[in-house]
Order: structure tokens, then C-alpha cells, then sequence
């Protein structure tokens, strides 16, 4: 991936970073019980989307620098690729589970008490993709420190 390649990964990786808060910021304000867990998803998409915005930034301030890094150390590269490639995967699915289960949710018309039960029901998958979600976090800000030095 050329530079500008990687810009317009990165960009892409941001906007599905926005549309995904947005989700949890709906469903958050739907479902109050659903606090926590959302709270701390829409944490680290914040952190997230903050890193690769700054990063995206330096890409585009520092083209012959990162292209000299790109060809140098082509790991760093693949790295930066696999990560943001993760990353997208894992917010498209989180984005996916939270729409369906609204949709589920509003389609049925339940009320707060089995809407939470319904809820409940999908909180240990939405840890699990919690814990993914901070895994790329990881990841993404530790390949992103390493092409910056």
C-alpha cells in the first residue's frame, strides 16, 4: 500500500468509526440499561478514531518520510494494513449487531423489560467484541508508534 493508499484506508477506517459511535450513541439513549458495556465501546472507538485522524494527519505531512518507511521496513506496512483491516472488521460487525438488535427491538415493539432481557441476552457477545475492539486498539497504536519513530 502506497502512502495515499494507506490515507484513504485510514479514512475510511475513521468514517466507519463515526457511523459505529453514532450507533451506540442512539442505542445508549434508547436503552438506558445498555450503558456500560456501550459506554466503554464507544470509549475505545473514540480512541481509535482520535489516533488514526492524528495519524492520517502526519501521513499527509510527511509523504516522503513514510514512503522511505513503507519501503525500508515493508512489515511495518503489512502490519499497519492487517490492523486497520481488523479493526474495520470488527466495527462493521459491532455496527451490524447493534442495528439488528435495535431492529429486532423496535420491530417486535417490546418494552423496556424485555427489550433488556433482549439486551442481556446479546451482552456477552457484545464483551467479546469489546475485548476485540480494544485488541485492535492495541494494535492500531502500537503499529502506528513504530512507523512514527
Amino acid at each position: 500500500m502506497e502512502v495515499f493508499g494507506c490515507v484513504a484506508a485510514v479514512s475510511s477506517v475513521v468514517k466507519t468509526c463515526g457511523t459505529t459511535a453514532a450507533a451506540i450513541t442512539e442505542f445508549i439513549d434508547k436503552y438506558k440499561y445498555a450503558f456500560p458495556t456501550l459506554a466503554a465501546m464507544h470509549t475505545s472507538i473514540t480512541v481509535i478514531r482520535t489516533s488514526l485522524e492524528h495519524f492520517q494527519s502526519f501521513l499527509q505531512s510527511n509523504v516522503a518520510f513514510m514512503e522511505r518507511r513503507f519501503r525500508e521496513q515493508s512489515s511495518l506496512e503489512q502490519t499497519f494494513e492487517i490492523a486497520l483491516a481488523g479493526c474495520k472488521l470488527i466495527l462493521t460487525r459491532l455496527e451490524k449487531e447493534l442495528l439488528g438488535l435495535q431492529d429486532g427491538m423496535r420491530l417486535k415493539g417490546l418494552p423496556g423489560r424485555w427489550a433488556k432481557v433482549k439486551f442481556v441476552q446479546k451482552d456477552r457477545e457484545l464483551r467479546e467484541l469489546l475485548e476485540l475492539l480494544k485488541g485492535q486498539r492495541d494494535a492500531l497504536a502500537f503499529a502506528i508508534d513504530c512507523m512514527q519513530v
